[in-house]
This record gives structure tokens, C-alpha cells and sequence, in this order.
């Protein structure tokens, strides 16, 4: 069984990364209905940030 330690660290990776996913998503739907790209686009790099968070949480926690 992996080694669980859940430090302060790996908490605000994965709360921050859940945030980012959120904030990532709103902002590509906002910028999608008020047609504005650089909103658009700073949504994706929020969402792919985010969701490299919480792969790199996943990725530390089964190192197998």
C-alpha cells in the first residue's frame, strides 16, 4: 500500500488545483458567451494547470 503522508503542501496542491480547474472553467464559458478570446484563453491555461495539479497529486501518491 502506498505511503499516504498528506502534508500541508500536497493539500494546496490539490485544493489549488480544484480551484483552478473551477476558475478555469468558468472562464473559458464566460469568455465563450461574451465572445472574448483572451478570457477564453486564460480559462484553458487555468483548467490545464489545474488539472496538471491534480495529475501530478495522483502521479505522487501511486508512484507505481
Amino acid at each position: 500500500m502506498a505511503d499516504v503522508g498528506e502534508g500541508p503542501i500536497l493539500l494546496a496542491k490539490k485544493f489549488g488545483g480544484l480551484v483552478l480547474v473551477f476558475l478555469g472553467l468558468l472562464g473559458v464559458a464566460f469568455g465563450y458567451e461574451y465572445g472574448s478570446g483572451s478570457l477564453m484563453a486564460g480559462g484553458a491555461v487555468a483548467l490545464v494547470v489545474g488539472a496538471g495539479l491534480l495529475a501530478l497529486k495522483v502521479i505522487r501518491r501511486n508512484p507505481n
